[in-house]
């Protein structure tokens, strides 16, 4: 009779994003996962049909994870300065923790169709209502419509993120909010 663990596709990303922070794409070895998880191979294999399929599924948790934090974010009492810093800081972590894996993955010759609309739209959404809350409170005076005012504040976020060649003090005015 097969031992049921519980959670076990959680404990599989779990595992699988402690490999990949620690080792990278290049060392994200799906056996040695498997092994430190306690199951077989085939098993993992159950739930992730290859080492991207895994990799993918971690990088979509964690983007989850800031489009969650942006939501709670918006009637939050804090200044909007605040929560833009929170949210790049937040932004800057992934790219750093993955975006040598996303390079990698895309030089590997992966054939998964990443749609960038479909990845930022949510994020997009999420801070377009952070800053209607904030222009509703007459704390926002540009007058760029907000749904692009979000598209232009968060594309420039993750640019920035990746160049470091502005302090978040010098991104945060060039916003001109």
């Amino acid at each position: 009779m097969p031992k049921i663990i519980p959670n076990l596709k959680e404990t599989i990303i779990l595992q699988g994003r402690k490999t990949l922070l620690e080792n990278g794409y290049k060392g994200f070895n799906i056996r040695e996962i498997a092994k430190c998880c306690g199951i077989g191979i085939g098993t993992l294999y159950n739930y992730f049909a290859n080492k991207d399929e895994l990799i993918i599924e971690i990088l979509n948790d964690d983007w989850n994870s800031i489009i969650k934090f942006s939501n709670n974010q918006i009637e939050r009492d804090v200044p909007l300065r605040t929560k833009i810093k929170d949210l790049y800081i937040r932004i800057d972590s992934f790219l750093s923790n993955y975006m040598d894996a996303f390079i990698e993955m895309a030089y590997s010759g992966n054939k998964t169709k990443c749609e960038h609309y479909k990845i930022m739209s949510p994020l997009y959404l999420s801070f377009e209502a952070v800053l209607a809350y904030h222009k509703n409170k007459g704390e926002i005076k540009n007058a760029v419509p907000i749904d692009k005012l979000s598209i232009f504040i968060i594309s420039n976020m993750v640019m920035f993120s990746k160049n470091k060649d502005l302090s978040f003090e010098e991104i945060y005015n060039c916003f001109n909010l």
